[in-house]
């Protein structure tokens, strides 16, 4: 049903999207990057660590409220089976979005601000991924073009995971995944040599 296909995402949005990656471009157009270089730990390791100790968090969250909306709902949530699928490839969503903030946070080095990429992100994300809507209520041809993007496997499948009413192939959907975390790390680490080059700390 429609309540609990947005229940779920509610709990994968608390999971896997929340993390926004805002001190990451501050520390880069405030110029903070430059305190790295003396620290026992480097640039990438602290802001990972940050995602890390985050998501903790967020997997707190999302339980408690997973437990809340378990025991109130009028509606069957699926089998604790599903729901374990379901977050375990959500974590892996957790990552790729993860990568994604840091990617939009490294325009920082180019630019004096950079929140209109992550709202422009969390937009197209909340409408491509199925956040809003399930995928399948918008047209054949709008659906295969998404299919070639890392939008459907966001929020529509791990929600569809979780629901147990998934019916594609699980290992393509992490191939495909994990295709597109490839190229976006790729383009983060082109991107962090490329912004290094041009670097200036603030007050230096």
């Amino acid at each position: 049903t429609m309540l609990e296909y947005q229940m779920w995402v509610l709990i994968i949005s608390l999971f896997a999207q929340s993390y926004r990656g805002i001190n990451l471009s501050e520390d880069i157009r405030f110029g903070r990057i430059s305190t790295y270089l003396v620290y026992p730990f480097d640039f990438w390791k602290y802001h990972t660590a940050a995602f890390f100790g985050h998501q903790i968090i967020q997997l707190f969250v999302a339980a408690l409220s997973l437990v809340i909306l378990w025991a109130v709902s009028p509606v069957p949530l699926g089998s604790p089976s599903d729901w374990l699928i379901g977050l375990t490839y959500a974590l892996f969503v957790s990552i790729f979005m993860f990568v994604l903030q840091f990617l939009c946070g490294l325009s920082a080095f180019w630019l004096e601000e950079t929140w209109m990429f992550r709202i422009l992100l969390s937009l197209i994300a909340q409408f491509c991924s199925g956040a809003i809507v399930p995928l399948e209520l918008f047209p054949d041809i709008f659906r295969n073009v998404l299919n070639f993007t890392p939008f459907p496997y966001l929020t529509y499948i791990p929600v569809k995971l979780c629901m147990g009413t998934f019916t594609g192939s699980l290992p393509f959907m992490m191939f495909v995944l994990a295709m597109w975390m490839v190229i976006a790390v790729v383009a983060t680490i082109v991107l962090w040599r490329l912004g290094l080059k041009n670097y200036t700390g603030a007050g230096m």
